[in-house]
């Protein structure tokens, strides 16, 4: 199954879309701002004539929260650059690859479907006339989607990343343990422990059981999926420890970040956010022609050889001319 289209992917990490935003939306007067205007002239026309596709992600809704003066700006200029095309949310489409994996774990045939179901809620090769109206996200699956995205972000692996880088360094692991170490966990994060502290009685509070007895049932399912596909081969303890488990693009890229971040740079204090930048880039790397980011995930990026392993070119803030030309020529 190929991993793209015909249509190169272009995404933006939030730092391009608050410079944009903050050039059309904002109206700020700025050095910048003739650059940001053009590069969101070059975007919307290369959309529009189908060139290239440009999706949104929750990512960029969940940030823009963050900041009262753009909490709407950021997500209608994302939105109207994306023509309605999304990327899915990183729990499914991490979940939707290691079944994929374990079905090739356990010889099994890959159910037949287009290439763009894991990533994206449409086809990115098919261009739409009209931007279809987003705004609305009090639906009540959406409300419990973000309670889940909020648990999985809060929990132990992203509760205090940087007290956590520094208990990690201790550990006086390899690059490759830690790895390994990593994988492991943010599996267990996403398939097993919400539903191990259901069980072990952790939330007592009435106006949270429902919500966690959701997230727990959804962690179940998607475990009990992948242990039914793995007990066809050699059961999925033995696929934990295989190369397609070690190989699932979301869990791989994830943890190598992660680990680069730990053992390559263990004296650099990490911003709140690196958990959400890894996983903004272990949804969209393995999707994505183009990926603009900011000037640190850049690195680690590059230093793990992340971006030549998925063929997608990294541009950060201090290549914008860069970033620009290519647009240019897609």
């Amino acid at each position: 199954m190929p991993r793209r289209g015909k249509k190169p992917v272009v995404y933006l990490d939030q730092n391009w879309i608050s410079e944009i935003t903050k050039s059309q939306i904002i109206g700020r007067s700025s050095k910048d701002d003739a650059f940001y205007s053009h590069l969101s002239s070059v975007l919307h026309t290369g959309v529009s004539e189908g060139k290239f596709a440009c999706p949104t992600s929750d990512f960029h809704n969940k940030e823009a929260s963050f900041n009262p003066n753009l909490r709407t700006a950021i997500p209608f200029v994302a939105c109207a650059l994306s023509h309605g095309l999304s990327f899915n949310s990183f729990i499914h489409i991490n979940h939707k690859q290691l079944v994929a994996a374990a079905l090739e774990f356990a010889g099994q045939d890959v159910p037949s479907t287009p290439w763009w179901h894991i990533p994206f809620n449409r086809d990115p090769d098919t261009l739409l006339q009209w931007s279809p109206d987003l705004s609305n996200r009090e639906h009540p699956i959406m409300i419990d989607y973000m309670k889940e995205v909020k648990r999985i972000r809060d929990g132990i692996q992203t509760f205090d990343y940087c007290d956590f880088k520094k208990h990690r360094r201790k550990q006086g692991l390899s690059y490759e343990d830690e790895v390994r170490f990593g994988r492991d966990q943010i599996f267990r994060e996403q398939h097993i422990r919400p539903a191990e502290a259901i069980v072990q009685g952790r939330f007592k509070t009435s106006d949270w059981e429902s919500i966690y007895s959701v997230v727990a049932l959804q962690a179940l399912c998607r475990y009990t999926e992948l242990k039914i596909i793995c007990d066809l081969g050699e059961g999925i303890g033995t696929f934990l420890n295989s190369h397609q488990f070690a190989h699932a693009p979301f869990l791989s890229i994830s943890s190598k970040l992660r680990a680069a971040d730990i053992v390559r740079f263990p004296n650099r204090d990490p911003e709140q956010s690196l958990i959400d930048d890894f996983h903004i880039v272990a949804t969209v790397l393995p999707y994505a022609s183009v990926f603009a980011t900011e000037n640190y995930l850049a690195e680690l990026i590059k230093q793990t050889g992340l971006d030549k392993e998925y063929d997608c070119s990294v541009y950060r803030m201090k290549q914008r001319e860069d970033f620009l030309g290519k647009l240019e020529v897609l």
